[in-house]
């Protein structure tokens, strides 16, 4: 099986994760900006063509969350 990578990209920054196996497990923070629409992907071959993305935005209403933002690749 490929390994992979998580990659977030939006108000004019890029983030990216470490390589990782099947297994394996890598962590990624990113402060986002309220009101930003943001990209995710995994950067491996053609994971993203195959499905391996998406996109996300902070809330901009001012809430306070408790948790932060979790994204899993399957």
């Amino acid at each position: 099986n490929d390994p992979h990578d998580f990659w977030v990209r939006g108000g004019g920054k890029t983030f990216k994760s470490r390589l990782h196996g099947e297994s394996g497990t890598a962590h990624l923070t990113a402060k986002l900006k309220k009101g930003v629409r943001y990209q995710f992907w995994c950067g491996v071959s053609d994971h993203a063509e195959e499905g391996m993305r998406g996109a996300c935005g902070k809330h901009s209403d001012g809430a306070k969350h408790k948790q932060p933002q979790r994204f899993r690749l399957l």
